[in-house]
């Protein structure tokens, strides 16, 4: 992972949370300050570089796995290993801590197939299920495009020839559905415009790999598509101009010139880690976008019961530091505590003894 793009992970991470802790502040049933939600409203927009971002690490990892069947298996245990075991994790804590009070047991699923589905992250209605479509750990809905994504570079793997098939099969129904009305689930779960995001983090990688030349001025190039991105992810929140899709498009776009330009500014020495404390909440930034929402759930309860809102703003301001810190702590700590050692130790016994039965060793 390039010290850059790690950098990045943590800065996209971290504008999600505080686009979420402002909405959760906000919200009249806790300290119901509307305007705290509006500095950070577009923060949103960092799941679209995250799938950006995907696209390119997948590619950039697996490049020689294409058309290798052989490489099917371990490639899938990885991402398996990367996903579930993380995710999991949290869904027993949410579900744990929300079994014992009747009011907050009722935002459970009752039905077995639905918290099934919601435990492997298979896709389900938004219209139906929790808004979102995933019901329990309400930003997992993410979780289920970076499956689709594995699942389609897998036929990459499988075969090159079927893997762009299915590219061009998809853009044709893509192009003939994607404006057709009262389209509905499961359609307008693929047809969702982020899917194409993971495809520009694959051109990116293919063109960071040599295709065409790196950008002259690398640092000009990222200063100037990360201004893009951040104004096009504000013109989505503030409503300033009815981009709709282009907009996600344009997202992907800069976040795409923004990578390239980054791997561009590094491989020429440029240093833009940009310390210690970011290179850790980036490589921790998964954790923290599984927990920071339950996190601040149970945060601003937990301040609604020590009569926080009673102190006003400074009561306010208080919990929302204290709120951001305790995420990015546990975030932190959660990583190098639990999903590092799960990773390392599910390695060592699923991909290496995959490796040592294989005829080839």
């Amino acid at each position: 992972m390039f010290a850059s793009l790690q950098a990045g992970r943590a800065i996209a991470a971290l504008v999600v949370v505080l686009f979420h802790l402002g909405l959760i502040i906000a919200d009249a049933k806790y300290f119901d300050v509307p305007w705290v939600a509006t500095p950070f409203r577009w923060g949103d927009a960092g799941v679209e570089f995250f799938f950006v971002l995907s696209g390119f690490i997948i590619a950039s990892a697996h490049a020689a796995d294409i058309s290798r069947p052989s490489r099917l298996i371990p490639y899938l245990q990885r991402r398996i290993i990367r996903i579930y075991p993380p995710y999991w994790i949290v869904f027993a804590i949410v579900c744990g801590l929300a079994l014992p009070l009747a009011a907050t047991r009722a935002s459970l699923p009752n039905s077995p197939g639905t918290l099934a589905s919601a435990w492997f992250l298979v896709p389900q209605d938004p219209a139906v299920v929790g808004g979102t479509g995933s019901p329990v750990v309400i930003v997992a809905w993410t979780l289920r495009y970076e499956i689709l994504f594995y699942l389609f570079f897998a036929l990459l793997i499988l075969d090159r020839r079927l893997g762009l098939l299915a590219a061009v099969a998809y853009a044709i129904a893509f192009a003939a559905l994607r404006d057709q009305p009262g389209t509905g689930f499961p359609l307008s779960f693929l047809l969702n415009p982020c899917v194409w995001l993971f495809g520009m983090g694959i051109a990116v990688a293919w063109v960071s790999a040599g295709a065409w030349r790196p950008p002259s001025r690398p640092l000009l190039w990222l200063a100037l598509a990360s201004a893009a991105f951040v104004g096009l992810a504000m013109n989505r929140a503030y409503h300033w101009l009815p981009l709709a899709d282009w907009n996600v498009y344009g997202l992907g776009l800069a976040g795409s010139i923004a990578i390239l330009a980054a791997v561009a500014a590094e491989n020429a020495g440029k240093d833009l880690g940009g310390g210690r404390l970011l290179q850790l909440i980036g490589a921790a930034s998964y954790v923290l976008y599984l927990i920071h929402y339950p996190l601040f759930s149970v945060g601003c309860k937990v301040a609604m019961a020590c009569g926080m809102k009673k102190l006003g703003i400074a009561g306010m301001a208080v919990s929302y530091v204290a709120l951001l810190a305790a995420a990015i702590a546990t975030a932190i700590l959660f990583h190098l505590a639990i999903e590092l050692p799960c990773q390392r130790w599910l390695s060592a016994r699923l991909i290496r003894k995959t490796r040592s039965a294989s005829p080839t060793g």
